[in-house]
């Protein structure tokens, strides 16, 4: 292959530029799900356009240094399409659309592709992969070298040119508004400022830099300065916390002009009212639930990370430290994540046990339940494995639920409600009147309809929770506010980061109203216990009036994550839990033939099972929470037993001890 040579391809300049140009524009196509949509973005955001532009340009100049010059352009041509191309097709599988940390999912995303590609399909893409391979090698070999020289000086300092130019972008960007250095939203942060923009920066900006005089700072006060630890509790009972992360909810009247047929949350507003409460200030908008849960359980501040990172991601995936959770521990309590969704979404069933927890119940540890209309479990189930798990142990617990009936994506028109009811209906059928975006109003009827289940559920659950002789405290809020089309303006709190809170108990347990950081929660709920445990949370406590308050903050943070570890005398202190999923163990107590399947008894099993036998996985049908049948597999003396439990998305979440299978 040749690129043909013309006046545009013998300037550099323009080649380059002409290259970048039609690139960026098929990867912003793809981006916004449409040739038209991309022909508009041109003209609406031509600011961002030219800078993603200069983005790839940049890249592309790379190939001016190498004597097969066509080759190179053609190879990071195919490197962005492809990455526009992952993107476009990643989005169909989650919300959050493809970055750099994704690379690091290989390995995961090879075990399950078998889940969504049947054998033909898996064997047609390694077939193209070959031959991809094959076709570089090839067009290596075959494209010809440029016979003029290569001016490395000079090209290089045309290439550092260009970056200042587009660093200077940037900042002018920031300082006009055409960018934003936070992602509340990364799904909206990529329609709105670019794909190469966004997957750039999830490239060059992970974790905390290290604070400047980071090695002239001595953190003894706070190490050593610490208060007595206070029993704030009665009769020496502790008593059980629970929090409840509620997915995308928000108080429907705090939208500026808007009315209800019916009152979407009578129960929130009522418990709003009496119990101490206030505006918590989370991470994202319309997207990121486990950025809110990152903060609430950690104490970190989000703004000191990458723009768009998730930590579950990138540094807590295989680095334990200090949360809610240990605090809790030392102090004698469980610790138990709740959560009626896939147990790997957001990588959960990795990430958990470096946070600290004793056991995590994900839907695939749960019964059946039931279902929105599109597709989401109702939370109504929580309020079931929240009481099993209090009756679980003798200790105080500590329950962190995460919800996830209210999550999107939301019906784009009536049309497409409809469809989607016409088999599972709505419980309620609130009418909306006034909503500012009437392309959304059907979807926003939708959301409405399940923030009011969603609210019978919280008037269930502190109903349930009120008759236990236990003393509780159910910290409950929205992760996020819904993603709708809303700014700053349309609402009465004047901020879509604002979400609410409440604190419920069935004891007076003392707490007052009060505005709040999700980062500074968990500590004000601990010191409403009495418990200073934890480098963060005493910080918190006796340091967040302080003008340096964010400031300490960004450092402590700095060294228990990539730092030196000097508040903790230089070693890790936290190790992962040896986290059981399930509330209960899956167990086997038994195995047998009949009728040429083998069948497993036992205890807690449910759809997600599936029987191994000698590390081979058999077609499994479970007749109830005690049988399984192994289909199309007889047991032998000796045979190696083992019931494997995988989400939908075929990874594997835990799996039994060995049963030695002796016919009897």
């Amino acid at each position: 292959m040749k690129i043909i040579k013309t006046e545009i391809t013998k300037n550099k300049f323009v080649f380059t530029g002409v290259l970048a140009v039609c690139i960026n524009f098929i990867i912003e196509c793809l981006n916004r799900r449409g040739f038209i949509e991309g022909v508009v973005h041109i003209f609406t955001a031509p600011y961002i356009f030219v800078l993603n532009t200069l983005i790839v340009a940049f890249t592309l100049s790379f190939a001016y240094l190498f004597r097969k010059r066509n080759f190179m352009f053609v190879l990071i041509s195919m490197l962005w399409l492809f990455a526009g191309i992952a993107d476009y097709i990643i989005r169909f599988y989650r919300k959050t659309p493809f970055n750099a940390n994704d690379f690091t999912l290989i390995p995961d995303a090879v075990k399950i592709i078998g889940a969504y590609i049947n054998v033909f399909g898996i064997i047609l893409i390694a077939a193209g992969f070959v031959a991809a391979i094959i076709c570089i090698i090839y067009y290596w070999k075959k494209s010809e070298s440029c016979t003029e020289k290569i001016m490395y000086i000079k090209t290089i300092g045309s290439i550092g040119i260009l970056w200042m130019v587009i660093c200077f972008m940037i900042w002018l960007g920031l300082r006009t508004d055409h960018l934003q250095a936070r992602f509340g939203n990364i799904t909206t942060a990529y329609r709105e400022f670019g794909f190469a923009y966004c997957f750039t920066n999830s490239i060059i900006d992970n974790g905390i830099d290290e604070p400047r005089d980071y090695d002239k700072v001595d953190f003894i006060e706070i190490k050593t300065n610490r208060p007595p630890i206070r029993d704030n509790t009665q009769n020496g009972e502790k008593p059980n916390v629970i929090f409840l992360q509620l997915e995308s909810f928000m108080n429907p009247w705090f939208i500026k002009g808007v009315s209800y047929t019916e009152n979407p949350v009578p129960n929130f507003n009522k418990l709003y009212n009496i119990f101490p409460s206030g505006y918590l200030l989370v991470p994202s908008f319309g997207a990121g639930t486990a950025n809110t849960e990152f903060e609430v359980m950690t104490g970190m501040n989000l703004d000191d990370f990458g723009t768009g990172e998730y930590p579950y991601k990138t540094v807590l995936k295989n680095h334990a430290c200090e949360t809610i959770c240990y605090n809790l521990k030392e102090s004698g309590y469980k610790t138990h994540a709740l959560h009626n969704n896939d147990g790997s979404f957001y990588n959960r069933y990795r990430v958990l046990p470096n946070l600290g927890f004793d056991t995590y119940t994900s839907i695939e540890y749960m019964g059946e339940t039931k279902t929105n209309p599109i597709g989401w479990s109702k939370d109504e189930v929580l309020t079931e494995y929240i009481t099993k798990i209090l009756d679980s142990t003798d200790e105080p617990d500590f329950i962190y639920a995460i919800s996830v009936q209210g999550h999107g994506d939301y019906p784009s028109s009536y049309e497409e409600l409809d469809e989607l009811t016409k088999d599972n209906p709505l419980k309620y059928n609130i009418k909306v009147n006034n909503f500012q975006n009437e392309d959304e109003i059907a979807g926003f009827e939708y959301y409405i309809s399940q923030v009011k289940e969603m609210d019978d559920f919280i008037g269930e659950l502190t109903l349930r929770l009120s008759k236990r002789r236990e003393k509780t405290i159910l910290v409950f809020y929205g992760d996020h506010l819904p993603g709708f089309t809303l700014e700053s303006d349309d609402l009465i709190s004047e901020d879509i980061y604002k979400s609410q809170y409440v604190i419920w108990s069935n004891y007076d347990a003392g707490f007052t109203n009060k505005n709040l950081e999700a980062f500074q929660l968990s500590s004000y709920i601990l010191e409403g216990l009495g418990n200073t445990k934890g480098v963060i949370n005493l910080y918190h406590q006796k340091y967040k009036n302080n003008d340096d308050y964010l400031e300490k903050l960004t450092m402590i943070e700095y060294d228990i994550l990539y730092g030196d570890k000097k508040l903790y005398d230089n070693q890790e202190i936290y190790e992962p839990t040896d986290m059981q999923m399930g509330i209960y163990p899956i167990e086997i107590s038994k195995a047998y033939n009949y009728n040429e399947h083998a069948c497993i008894e036992g205890a807690n099993f449910n759809k997600y099972c599936f029987v191994s036998v000698n590390d081979k996985e058999y077609l499994t049908e479970c007749v109830n929470p005690h049988t399984l049948v192994a289909h199309d597999v007889e047991l032998v003396e000796g045979d190696v037993v083992k019931i494997v439990v995988r989400g939908k998305d075929n990874l594997v979440l835990s799996e039994t001890e060995e049963f030695i299978y002796h016919p009897e």
